[in-house]
């Protein structure tokens, strides 16, 4: 998802992207944002707590799950419940 935001940010100039808990990877991630010149793009938080989701979810217009390990998580379904619309991958 982060490899494809140059080519976004060029057509959504003010968009935001949020990721919260980037896992294992997260090191990972904000160096591929620094390397993309994302840093003003990407902004990374913590885990929440379970009682905080709705309140995060309410602020995106769009919820992304591009996970390797689990293709639709309860925050998906949280998400849409929400009426937001929910991107996720094809894991396998």
């Amino acid at each position: 998802m982060i490899k494809a935001l140059p080519a976004i940010v060029h057509e959504v100039p003010n968009i935001e992207v949020v990721i919260v808990a980037g896992g294992p990877s997260e090191m990972e991630l904000q160096k591929l944002v620094q390397e993309l010149n994302l840093a003003n793009t990407v902004k990374f938080f913590p885990a929440v707590s379970h009682d905080l989701i709705p309140s995060y979810l309410k602020e995106f217009d769009l919820f992304v799950i591009p996970s390797i390990t689990e293709a639709f998580g309860v925050v998906a379904i949280e998400a849409q419940a929400m009426g937001i619309p929910v991107v996720g991958t094809r894991v396998g």
